[in-house]
């Protein structure tokens, strides 16, 4: 059954097995999520729908429904390995409960209903089946709850589910050749727990008596000290201060990277070696298996999380994490030629590749930007509307293009051919910037404008003109509206989308030897970096409605 709100998104579905003389003895439920056009609200729409269903999707995957970084590429945090980015596309199946009477249980009638449940059309090849488990009566005390969560576990186990990275959920795909299927139950590893301390009911002074050093770090966040100085007290007074866990398993050096405050690390790697801070560079002793270089990292993934989840724009990671992060790949023995602005300078937008263009456009979406651009230029060609002379285009036209529904309706009136041909005008302007090297292609409104005016398409286009280009401002044509309707179409055409543009170059040599970078499907980003502002209404338009709305 579709879910009403997101009937194209989100169905219900449930299987029963029933009894002559006692009705239905047992049934499964399960929700079907179809991540296709999310465009970054994922999380927004399944976190919606149930507290459960938030707790699952914030647990795996990130804004666009695609499997976590950490849970991919986490040193301890990924377990076995054997799920990776095929999880970012396909259906998705969650299980919500499987229930089978007390007198009929240990008859397989649970296993037959998932097996029934994977033969069923709701299932392809390539999607998942994700659970997890746990009882579905509260358990009388603690350990009774973890014996029947064992229990469920094995259960999930023994029909060929494998747990996801380190978490508590467990996935399924029918997919026989995929690595879940080559790795037995016993192999398939146990979710780390790390009992913390609860001390919300303890006072402050008590709580700064007991993790001395972590409350120098934090009252340093919020004073101006000498790091050096009240670090080292305490070291000489009691040298294992400097090493100790907080409830949460985190040491000084843990939470000075979590601080992102590279004064306190700094004063931490200072200490004698004898003090054993270095040892604390590859501890994972806490609550969220992480090394003080991946807390820091995994701080400022969040930080930007917060301000995306809450439409935010988002200016870059902080230059002092960044440092701290130079700081402990140093310590750690890594050799990095750069200077520390030159690191900053390249990592300031999240690249992981090492090859965007000035750290946010990668090289994937400068060519899929720029394939993009093009090709909206040539079907403009191709479907340019038919037009009356010194009239304005027939609003019944405006379907003959997709590009005429990044123009706002106020504009409208003023669509006349010449219009149109300027309008097209901008979108051979922005291919034209992105043909070029380095900070030269980034198609910013500046750059794509100054390209189109300066006739620098003259080339590409032969009915261009400075004048013809000049009506098209002033009859109230933006450079944006045309980068706008470039960056929906590219999102359309992603993975994020229907997947038609990757899918198109599977076996393309010049696109399959560009590096992949997490920033490659960054669109949000992008737009913000070119000059759409987050904060206005863009296209595309219905009728009637403006950019200004």
């Amino acid at each position: 059954m579709p879910d009403n709100a997101h009937p194209h998104v989100l169905s219900y579905l449930s299987l029963s097995v029933s009894h002559p003389l006692h009705l239905e003895v047992a049934r499964l439920s399960a929700v079907q999520i179809n991540r296709a056009h999310y465009h970054g609200g994922f999380l927004e729409v399944i976190g919606g729908v149930s507290q459960e269903l938030k707790d699952f999707s914030e647990a795996l995957f990130d804004k666009h429904g695609r499997l976590k970084y950490d849970l991919i590429n986490h040193e301890y945090l990924k377990g076995s390995g054997v799920w990776g980015r095929e999880m970012d596309n396909g259906l998705l199946l969650y299980i919500e409960s499987v229930m089978v009477e007390a007198s009929f249980r240990n008859a397989g009638l649970a296993s037959w209903m998932l097996n029934k449940l994977i033969q069923s059309e709701h299932v392809a090849l390539s999607g998942f089946m994700i659970c997890l488990p746990a009882p579905i009566i509260e358990p009388t005390n603690e350990v009774n709850f973890t014996a029947q969560v064992e229990l469920v576990v094995n259960f999930f186990r023994k029909n060929g589910y494998r747990r996801i990275g380190r978490t508590s959920f467990f996935a399924y795909t029918p997919n026989t050749t995929h690595p879940s299927h080559n790795l037995t139950a016993s192999e398939d590893p146990d979710r780390r727990q790390i009992e913390s301390q609860d001390l919300h009911s303890v006072p402050t002074q008590a709580r700064a008596a007991r993790y001395v050093v972590h409350s120098i770090i934090v009252a340093s966040s919020t004073q101006s000290v000498s790091l050096m100085d009240v670090v080292s007290r305490p070291y000489e007074r009691d040298p294992t201060s400097v090493r100790q866990r907080d409830s949460s398993g985190l040491s000084p050096l843990h939470l000075a990277a979590l601080a992102h405050s590279l004064g306190a690390v700094n004063a931490l790697l200072s200490l004698p070696p004898e003090a054993g801070v270095y040892d604390d560079l590859s501890s994972r002793d806490n609550a969220d298996c992480d090394t003080p270089l991946e807390t820091c990292e995994r701080e400022m993934r969040n930080l930007r999380g917060c301000r995306e989840s809450s439409k935010q724009a988002w200016y870059g990671y902080p230059d002092d994490a960044l440092r701290v992060i130079l700081a402990l790949r140093r310590a750690a023995g890594e050799e990095i030629e750069e200077s520390d602005e030159e690191y900053i300078k390249k990592r300031k937008w999240g690249c992981t590749c090492g090859q965007c263009i000035v750290g946010w456009l990668s090289l994937r979406m400068k060519y899929r930007l720029h394939a993009t651009a093009k090709g909206l230029y040539n079907i403009m060609g191709i479907r340019t509307p038919t037009f009356i002379n010194h009239h304005s285009l027939a609003p019944g036209l405006y379907h003959c293009c997709p590009t005429l529904e990044f123009i706002p309706s106020h504009i409208r009136p003023s669509l006349y051919k010449s219009f149109y041909q300027a309008y097209r005008l901008v979108f051979i302007a922005a291919s034209r910037v992105l043909e070029k090297h380095g900070e030269f292609c980034l198609p910013t409104t500046r750059a794509v404008l100054e390209t189109m005016l300066l006739g620098e398409v003259q080339n590409y286009a032969n009915h261009w003109s400075r004048g013809r280009g000049e009506f098209f401002f002033k009859k109230g044509g933006k450079v944006e509206y045309a980068l706008d309707c470039v960056m929906h179409a590219a999102i359309d055409q992603s993975p994020l989308g229907n997947g038609e543009f990757d899918r198109l170059r599977e076996r393309d040599e010049e696109w399959n030897a560009l590096p992949r970078c997490v920033n490659d499907l960054e669109f949000e980003m992008v737009r913000q970096q070119i000059g759409l502002d987050p904060s206005q209404k863009w296209g595309p338009y219905v009728l009637g409605e403006d950019a200004e709305s």
